[in-house]
């Protein structure tokens, strides 16, 4: 017979024999607590020094769904601390495991089979509402993609499991990372970059992005216009000009190892003139942006023309700004397009111009912020006009030198408030400068 002995009575069952080194018998239904156990041959004579059985209420993993488990998910070489939450855990001396199993339904009879089941190594406890567990490498394979399984806790050694979790855990496949967007920011930090790839999952999003060294929170993104999921992170700072590794945890804490994606973190730039100030309103205008610090970026190179939060998308008014590519002269000078007037915008308003050497409004010179790298603080503006045409000229002829005209011929404009470029007149057409920001010229 076993017995199970408390400070208020006695519970007895019977005992079967195993071999001549084990007997077992079943525990029977008593209240969660600590009991003296003893075995007995004869009926009669129990052992003098009893052993303890620990009796406790089944473990309830939280039922909420994304709750009980996080991370939902490991890679499948393993490695991740789970933290597991429930009620009813206890620190068992027997032992603490954790099962996955591969549960799936059959399309035709919708009955579920078992597809692989294995039991982690031994969790550790942390409380009566939480254990952890370090995954280990999935024990099957090869797995294309991921692997979806239910998960289980034991609080003795794998006798007996409570119900699973209410949310799948993924054992996935390492991703492959292939490019960075953009993949260059200042050494201040804040650039929002985009990591490109393939085998990238949400799990709840606790994934971590990794510059570096140093480590910064990554968010799943599954909405652009691909519908291929990127994660997105912002550049921490770094003490100088370098090129660092970036690397991704889709966990949180098991990064790859790619070594394929470089960020480069460049030196203070700024800028501090743009010639001409002004253009017609229909954009086209070529303007020379001259700074210090410059280097080609291709295509990331970018000048800006106007302000506000938000690019001048979809028909939205201003204020807003317009992003156009920029060309690289030099160290000290750009070239760029302006855009054609934002829709909303007016005439009298005069329109900042900023210069980014990664595509980024928020990291372009001059700055929105005061306390931003941007040192000269200058303040670029570009004034658009109506676009200017001619009514009429007079005289209309003349000698074919030329030269004997310039008392009489004038250009005649619309009225209103029409200004235009500096002009040049050659003989039959423009020579000398004739029309200057609301002055005519004779010519």
């Amino acid at each position: 017979l076993c017995k199970f002995s408390s400070t208020v009575r006695d519970y007895v069952t019977p005992m079967t024999f195993v071999d001549r080194a084990h007997f077992k018998c079943l525990s029977p239904n008593i209240a969660g607590d600590i009991y003296d156990f003893r075995i007995t041959g004869n009926g009669v004579d129990y052992e003098q020094i009893p052993f303890r059985f620990q009796s406790y209420d089944h473990p309830i993993l939280v039922a909420g769904e994304g709750d009980a488990v996080n991370p939902i998910g490991s890679p499948l070489k393993g490695g991740t601390s789970v933290t597991i939450s429930g009620t009813g855990f206890i620190d068992s001396g027997d032992g603490i495991l954790i099962k996955f199993v591969d549960e799936r339904i059959d399309e035709d009879t919708q009955l579920k089979y078992i597809v692989s089941t294995f039991v982690s190594k031994r969790a550790a406890f942390l409380s009566e509402q939480q254990v952890v567990v370090i995954t280990h490498k999935y024990p099957y394979g090869p797995v294309e993609g991921s692997v979806k399984t239910k998960v289980f806790l034991s609080l003795n050694n794998g006798l007996d499991y409570s119900q699973p979790a209410a949310e799948d855990f993924v054992f996935y496949q390492t991703p492959t990372l292939t490019e960075m967007q953009p993949y260059m920011g200042p050494r201040l930090g804040e650039t929002s970059v985009a990591v490109l790839g393939e085998g990238f999952i949400n799990l709840r999003n606790v994934a971590k992005c990794r510059f570096g060294t140093v480590v910064v929170q990554a968010v799943y993104d599954d909405t652009n216009a691909e519908n291929l999921p990127v994660f997105r992170c912002n550049s921490p700072p770094s003490s100088m000009p370098a090129w660092v590794n970036v690397e991704i945890a889709v966990d949180g804490q098991v990064f790859t190892q790619a070594k394929t994606i470089k960020f480069q973190y460049y030196g203070e730039f700024d800028v501090y003139d743009a010639i001409p100030a002004g253009g017609p309103k229909a954009g086209g205008t070529e303007i020379t942006i001259s700074g210090v610090g410059m280097f080609s970026t291709g295509t990331y190179l970018s000048c800006f023309f106007g302000d506000g939060d938000y690019e001048c998308k979809d028909g939205m008014q201003y204020p807003c700004y317009k992003a156009v590519p920029a060309e690289f002269k030099s160290a000290t000078s750009v070239t760029c397009v302006s855009p054609a007037m934002p829709e909303g915008g007016d005439v009298e308003e005069k329109y900042s111009i900023r210069v980014g050497l990664n595509a980024q409004f928020s990291q372009a010179c001059p700055n929105v912020r005061t306390d931003y790298q941007c040192a000269l603080k200058a303040k670029l503006k570009f004034t658009y006009y109506d676009d200017v045409f001619i009514t009429g000229i007079a005289p209309n002829s003349g000698q074919v030198q030329g030269g004997h005209v310039r008392d009489s011929l004038r250009l005649r404009f619309p009225r209103g408030p029409h200004r235009a470029h500096p002009l040049h007149l050659h003989p039959m057409h423009c020579l000398g400068h004739f029309y200057e920001w609301g002055k005519l010229w004779q010519i």
